[in-house]
């Protein structure tokens, strides 16, 4: 018989259900909280769709520290290694991550586990006969502009 597996709040000090803090594309010693050009992008603005993603991103919080599984954010989510190990395990395949440092201010990293950021996208060719269909996309978001079925 296999493992039984389910998602549940975790609820604790260091595992608050909104993150307050901000991304960024790399770390600024400056004024780590100021919003930076450079931390937009496709990856953030687009929804559903295989993207490019920076090749890391830094989360510089106020809190102390953190200690959970999965959080929702901006357009993905933050998953520790375990959760991220377990989507692999399954064959979940619809994804892409990159690598997340949970930092303050001063670039001291306040999580106790390893944490990746992760988007999800549907795959198109599991739910639409692309042979069959012709298909334009806005390219800001993903979503459908216009489509047709051929006969």
């Amino acid at each position: 018989m296999g493992h039984t597996y389910a998602i549940f709040k975790k609820e604790g000090i260091f595992c608050p259900t909104y993150l307050e803090g901000i991304m960024h594309t790399e770390f600024f010693e400056k004024d780590p909280f100021e919003a930076r050009d450079s931390d937009d992008g496709e990856w953030r603005s687009s929804r559903n769709i295989v993207t490019e993603l920076p090749e890391e991103i830094w989360f510089v919080s106020k809190d102390i520290k953190y200690d959970f599984d999965l959080r929702c954010e901006v357009g993905g989510f933050f998953v520790s290694l375990e959760f991220l190990n377990l989507l692999q395990k399954f064959g979940i395949n619809n994804f892409q991550y990159t690598k997340v440092y949970m930092v303050n201010k001063h670039k001291e990293s306040i999580s106790s586990k390893e944490y990746f950021y992760v988007r999800f996208f549907d795959k198109l060719e599991d739910v639409i006969d692309m042979e069959k269909s012709n298909i334009e996309f806005y390219r800001q978001n993903g979503r459908f502009k216009k489509y047709g079925i051929y006969n």
